[in-house]
């Protein structure tokens, strides 16, 4: 989206504990925030009780959000400029499809359920944005992300600036209230009860990195804001808490009661209750780090969704572009993969990619998707080099990779699968294969076909063919390579491989290199 002249546009996120509206001026430099509103709902008490959102639940978001669009109205911002997205506990209601009809219907906003991935996504770039600006020293040390919410816990791990892995948990403070109350005398138990369930993230983490070499700890959370600006000292867009003094004001919140909090920051009762879940859990998180300092930015997914529409939308996708590519090659260095191999595979894939799109109905997020599939198509061989391509399959699948949903996954699994051997069949090996919807299965096809060929002009993992250039010329996809390899491996593998490549897209390959046609 380019911004031609300035817009008002609207960011409300339905969440667990409140939906929340950001109001901003978007500019071809930039953004501003104009005006911002919260309204507490207990929609994570509904969902993560009883699964679905009860009919008061939904009676009481619709009063918000009718509510919301008057406020709408006064600035006069157009229907097509409100972003609406649900996260944790409209992700999991089982009702959410008749909700997001009936929100629709009363308010005329289209809701976007975002998968955990997307929120972390969205997420990081406003962090991204708020840091660059008012901590200089962040893109050059190690960081943890960490945002609570009352469903879910989202953490990101940050090497340099870059994501090295991210992960979000089942655990936030309202299912922590639920587990409290449901088990007689389980307040005393609760410090016990969040360290058990925090040891479980940060094992996860300590496999991929070591936690003592994280310099900066960064919260994130509407409650860790407010209590920010009461403890904390401003600079630029965040506050800053030494370790120290966030370790001492945990000490003395956890000695006040619910109705002791609720007077002393006036908030509600309800509020009040999560706060010393809330902190137990960053606390437990900021224990396992050599953090120096605790920040909390002035920043939500809300300023996220912005920050991807605004006139910097071109610089935010290639910074998403390389955070994506940076988490697949964390995940190939956990499983010690041939990263030369995995990174000339996806330049060739590139390359024959750009060629087809145009006449094959090829989309830009297809592009990513094959990148990421180059990369990791040899990670199975960790396990074992035999069948190695089902190993890769079944690696990719039960991974997180920073910003791709379950669906994005699922279709590089996929495609790794058949990067080499059978072909999709009918067996009841391809059985998930077979379950998929026809257009995800042709969008697995083409990308696998694409695969294939590139793999086999790296076979012996020597990166010693450098392509070109990749042209379709009738029934050919003409590639030339600045040598010859006349009866190479290379050469006789794509002979073998480029039968799923043929099939899809019913051409012939030539590779041509030097004076000789391979």
């Amino acid at each position: 989206m380019s911004i031609k002249s300035n817009i008002i546009s609207a960011v409300v996120d339905i969440g667990s504990s409140a939906i929340r509206m950001l109001i901003a001026e978007l500019t071809a430099s930039g953004w501003r925030r104009l005006d911002s509103l919260e309204k507490k709902t207990e929609l994570g008490v509904d969902v993560f009780d009883n699964n679905e959102i009860s009919r008061k639940g939904m009676q009481e978001c619709l009063k918000v959000l009718t509510q919301f669009k008057e406020v709408l109205e006064t600035w006069k911002i157009d229907i097509a400029d409100v972003h609406v997205i649900g996260t944790s506990a409209m992700r999991e209601a089982l009702n959410k499809d008749v909700f997001v009809d009936r929100i629709f219907l009363r308010t005329g906003f289209k809701v976007r359920v975002i998968e955990g991935v997307e929120a972390n996504q969205l997420t990081y770039s406003a962090v991204q944005e708020a840091m660059s600006k008012s901590w200089k020293k962040f893109n050059q040390s190690n960081s943890l992300v960490v945002e609570v919410s009352g469903g879910s816990t989202e953490v990101m791990l940050l090497h340099r600036g870059k994501i090295v892995t991210s992960h979000t948990y089942r655990t936030g403070t309202i299912r922590i209230q639920q587990q409290m109350t449901s088990v007689p005398g389980s307040a005393s138990l609760m410090s016990d009860l969040i360290q058990e369930n925090m040891a479980n993230v940060l094992d996860t983490f300590e496999n991929e990195y070591p936690l003592k070499q994280i310099r900066y700890f960064v919260a994130l959370g509407s409650e860790l804001r407010f209590i920010a600006s009461k403890i904390g000292k401003k600079q630029g867009e965040i506050w800053v808490i030494s370790v120290k003094e966030f370790k001492s004001f945990f000490e003395s919140l956890s000695a006040m009661s619910a109705s002791e909090i609720s007077t002393k920051f006036s908030m509600s009762m309800s509020e009040a209750a999560t706060l010393v879940p809330l902190f137990s859990v960053y606390n437990s998180l900021l224990g396992r780090t050599n953090a120096q300092s605790f920040l909390v930015p002035d920043v939500s997914i809300r300023d996220g969704v912005i920050l991807s529409l605004g006139g910097k939308a071109k610089d935010s996708k290639r910074k998403f572009r390389n955070q994506v590519i940076a988490s697949a090659k964390s995940l190939g260095k956990k499983f010690h993969y041939d990263e030369g191999h995995g990174l000339q595979v996806a330049k060739i894939s590139k390359k024959i990619f750009d060629a087809l799109k145009k006449d094959f109905a090829l989309e830009d997020g297809h592009r990513l998707l094959l990148e990421i599939s180059s990369l990791l198509h040899d990670i199975g061989t960790f396990i074992n080099q035999s069948a190695h391509h089902k190993h890769s399959y079944y690696i990719v699948r039960s991974s997180e990779l920073f910003g791709l949903n379950p669906d994005e996954i699922d279709i590089i699994s996929h495609v790794v699968r058949y990067h080499r051997k059978a072909l999709p069949g009918s067996g009841s090996s391809h059985s998930d294969f077979n379950s998929l919807s026809t257009p995800v299965r042709m969008t697995i096809l083409k990308l696998a076909a694409i695969l294939r060929i590139a793999d086999a002009l790296d076979s012996g993992h020597s990166q010693r063919i450098s392509v070109k250039s990749v042209v379709l010329d009738g029934n050919l996809l003409k590639i030339t390579s600045d040598t010859s390899f006349t009866n190479s491996l290379e050469s006789i593998s794509l002979k073998y491989k480029s039968d799923l490549f043929e099939d899809i897209y019913g051409m012939n390959v030539l590779l041509t290199g030097g004076s000789s046609i391979l």
